[in-house]
C-alpha cells in the first residue's frame, strides 16, 4: 500500500476479522513523498486447493477475493482517516501458501506450481488525432469530450469506470442497463477491435451494478475487479466519441472519422498493428493472480522456509 502524504501513525498495525487477518511487515518513506507499507493478509483454507490438467495449483477464488477485500478495506480505512491518497500494488511473489503439516507440504512440492491467471493489461497510447478531426468531433459532441476528459483525469480504476459508463450513456441517450445491444452492435463494426456482446455485457451489467450500488446486494466489486477492463473500455469510448454517427441517439450507425493505428483485438495481450505506424501501446504487468499491478520496487527477499510459493517457470528450471 502507498499513501501520500507520509503517515506517521500507520507504519505498523494489524487488523483481524472472524476469518482473516492482515498485518504490516515493513514501512518505507519514498523520495517522491509518501509512505509505502508492505502488508500480508492470510486466511485459512477449508480444503486442499484443486489442480488443473497441467498439475498447477488453482488459487481458490473465494478466499482470494476475501483477502483482496480485506486489503482494500484496510487501505480505504486508513485513507479515509487521514484524508489522503492511496494505491495498491503487489510485490513479487504476490501470493503463497503456508502448509499446515508435512503431508500438505509434500503434496504442494509434488505439483508444478501455482496457476498464473493473468500476466498483464495492454491499451492504446500516443493517439494521433489531427486538428480537423478534433474540430469535426467537437462541433456536435463537446459533452462527450468533457466526460472522456473526466475519465482520463482519474487515477483510480473505479473512477475511470464510472466516467466511461457516462460517455456511453451520453452517446446513446440511454441508461447502462439498456445499452448492451446498441453499444455491442456499434462496436461490432469497429474493424479489428474484436468487441463481443459478452464483453460489453460484462461492463454494463456484470460489473456496473456491483461497482455502483452497495445497498441490498450481498457483495460489490473493487479495484482488482475493475482494473482489467479499463483499457478496452477506454478504447471503445474513443471509438464511440469519434465514430458514432448520430450523437445522443440509440442508433448504432457508424461513421469512419477516426481509426487508431494500433489497438487491442481482445481483452488480453492480442493487438493489431498498422504497417508503417509506430507501436503505441501502454502495458501494465499484473501480479500472478491478476489482481494488482506489480511494484518493481517491492521484490521480496528469499521467503521463509515454511512459506511455499512455486511458479511454473521454477518447475521447468528444476527439471533442467
Amino acid at each position: 500500500m502507498t499513501f501520500n502524504p507520509i503517515l506517521e501513525n500507520w507504519r505498523q498495525w494489524a487488523m483481524e476479522t472472524s476469518e482473516a487477518q492482515i498485518r504490516t511487515q515493513w514501512a518505507q518513506e519514498l523520495e517522491t513523498g509518501g509512505l509505502r507499507i508492505l502488508v500480508t493478509a492470510g486466511v485459512d483454507l477449508s480444503k486442499r486447493p484443486e489442480l488443473n490438467e497441467e498439475g498447477l495449483v488453482i488459487v481458490p477464488e473465494g478466499p482470494l477475493k476475501q483477502l483482496e477485500t480485506l486489503i482494500e478495506t484496510s487501505a480505504n480505512l486508513i485513507a479515509v482517516s487521514e484524508r489522503c491518497k492511496r494505491s495498491i500494488s503487489s510485490p513479487i511473489p504476490s501470493i503463497a501458501f503456508l502448509p499446515e503439516d508435512q503431508k500438505i507440504r509434500e503434496w504442494l512440492d509434488s505439483t508444478n506450481g501455482i496457476l498464473l491467471t493473468r500476466t498483464g493489461i495492454v491499451g492504446m497510447s500516443g493517439l494521433r488525432i489531427d486538428s480537423d478531426t478534433l474540430a469535426r468531433m467537437c462541433s456536435d459532441r463537446p459533452d462527450g469530450a468533457a466526460l472522456l476528459a473526466e475519465a482520463l483525469a482519474h487515477d483510480h480504476p473505479t473512477g475511470k469506470f464510472h466516467e466511461l459508463l457516462r460517455v456511453f450513456e451520453r452517446a446513446f441517450r440511454s441508461t447502462s442497463s439498456k445499452l448492451v445491444t446498441p453499444l455491442a452492435e456499434f462496436l461490432a463494426g469497429a474493424d479489428m477491435m474484436g468487441y463481443t456482446a459478452a464483453e460489453v455485457n460484462r461492463w454494463l451489467t456484470v460489473l456496473r451494478h456491483p461497482a455502483t450500488h452497495a445497498d441490498t446486494r450481498p457483495g460489490f466489486v473493487l479495484e482488482s475487479d475493475i482494473r482489467p477492463v479499463i483499457p478496452r473500455m477506454m478504447q471503445a469510448a474513443y471509438d464511440v466519441l469519434f465514430n458514432k454517427s448520430i450523437w445522443r441517439s440509440p442508433s448504432s450507425q457508424r461513421r469512419e472519422l477516426w481509426h487508431p493505428p494500433t489497438g487491442t483485438t481482445a481483452d488480453s495481450f492480442d493487438i493489431y498493428l498498422t504497417p508503417g505506424e509506430a507501436l503505441q501501446m501502454d502495458a501494465e504487468i499484473l501480479d500472478e493472480v491478476g489482481s494488482y499491478p506489480i511494484s518493481l520496487n517491492a521484490t521480496l527477499p528469499e521467503l521463509p522456509l515454511e512459506i511455499w510459493a512455486k511458479w511454473p517457470w521454477q518447475s521447468e528450471s528444476d527439471d533442467d
